[in-house]
């Protein structure tokens, strides 16, 4: 039997209603006909942000295919879905989220728009009833990365447009600026705007809220003061662009760059600490363990392998080898027992153990994976006679 691959192009595209009703505003005119969505229950494209809940019960995911999912940790089921974006193409992918510390707020952010608003602008949800609360206007592109400071009190973004904005979390907590949903919100607009020289895709806050850095596309990091936007220190020494960060409870900076270069900073000084680690892949993601002890770091290839690390000498611990795609998002539990990682052909996040790599189980006895049912279809074709067809994952 000949067996002709076939392309299918997923047009995800929701009508006005059924997004005012998801997501809290309408984006654009609803189109003629409804257009049906496959709802696999899991995620249908690359997962690039993930991020636990205070009390470390659920976790949240966002994705390429133009969702973000709440998970139940315990049982690996979506317990809901946040549509955020109805359009064609790339428009509407989410790229980053953020969960304020109490978990009061959930701000997403990638190639998002809304009516009467320019450029890309940030979502901030309130978590609990999935609410719209605001829409930040600023950036002209689309935003790659998201952080809330320790204190609650600000969100930083990094987006395509080269620049990283600060913004108060008090212009939609406590404002009235949320609205039932359907009924456009209000557009809060940022506080400070900080620059380089090329996209920013990492963002954090140092741990007494005081300070934030930034890594860029331009290989630089850079320190800023956030109560006036004051460029503290320039830190260089990347050989590759920077796509991420993590920032240790200590004030330790870890960044990565896509040489697979993993550098530790004193977040303080800026002062260059020691390399951890240069292996050729793509670092796609950073996190520290909730006591700094640990480093958690994901890898987009060539190779998918997630390594933890001791944060303080610098050594490999264990390798955790099931993905088998890139590995753009990783989380560790409030408690430190759980590691998160997202990745896969089936676009799955997997939950292990980071000192033992053991994989956390389900309530059926086998090891946990949030994602949806089936597998992607990579080729399908039909025989010769027009009777069979026969298709592949």
């Amino acid at each position: 039997m000949r067996i002709v691959a076939i392309a299918f192009l997923w047009l995800t595209q929701l009508t006005g209603a059924a997004f005012a009703q998801e997501a809290g505003t309408a984006s654009r005119p609803a189109t003629k006909d409804p257009v049906p969505i496959l709802d696999t229950g899991g995620h249908m494209s690359a997962i690039n942000s993930i991020a636990f809940t205070p009390d470390g019960r659920q976790l949240v995911s966002a994705s390429d295919d133009k969702t973000v999912r709440v998970w139940d940790v315990d049982t690996g089921k979506t317990l809901r879905t946040i549509r955020g974006e109805a359009a064609a193409a790339h428009s509407g992918q989410v790229y980053a989220i953020a969960l304020s510390p109490e978990g009061k707020w959930l701000a997403a952010g990638g190639r998002l728009t809304a009516s009467g608003t320019s450029g890309s602008v940030i979502r901030v949800y309130d978590f609990a009833s999935g609410e719209l609360a605001a829409l930040l206007e600023g950036h002209a592109s689309a935003v790659r990365g998201l952080a809330f400071s320790p204190d609650g009190r600000h969100l930083i973004s990094g987006s395509q447009d080269k620049a990283a904005m600060i913004w108060d979390a008090a212009a939609w907590s406590g404002s009235g600026m949320g609205s039932p949903s359907g009924v456009p919100v209000a557009v809060s607009k940022p506080r400070l705007r900080l620059g380089h020289r090329d996209a920013v895709h990492a963002v954090g806050f140092m741990p007494d809220s005081a300070g934030a850095v930034t890594g860029s596309l331009d290989r630089e990091l850079r320190l800023w003061r956030v109560e006036d936007g004051a460029l503290l220190q320039t830190m260089t020494g990347h050989g590759d662009k920077i796509d991420s960060l993590a920032i240790a409870p200590d004030g330790r900076i870890a960044s990565g760059d896509g040489s697979g270069e993993i550098r530790l900073w004193d977040g303080l000084t800026g002062r260059f600490l020691k390399t951890l680690v240069r292996n050729g892949s793509r670092a796609g993601s950073l996190s520290f363990a909730p006591d700094g002890k640990l480093l958690l770091s994901g890898f987009a290839g060539p190779s998918l392998d997630c390594h933890v690390y001791d944060a303080t000498s610098g050594s490999k611990l264990v390798s955790y080898g099931w993905h088998e795609e890139p590995v753009l998002a990783t989380a560790i539990s409030p408690d430190g027992r759980w590691a998160a990682t997202g990745g896969g052909s089936g676009h799955e996040i997997h939950i292990w153990d980071p000192r033992t790599v053991a994989r956390r189980q389900g309530p059926d006895g086998e090891p946990l994976t949030l994602s949806g049912t089936g597998r992607p279809i990579r080729a399908a074709g039909f025989s010769s006679d027009g009777r069979q067809i026969a298709w592949s994952d």
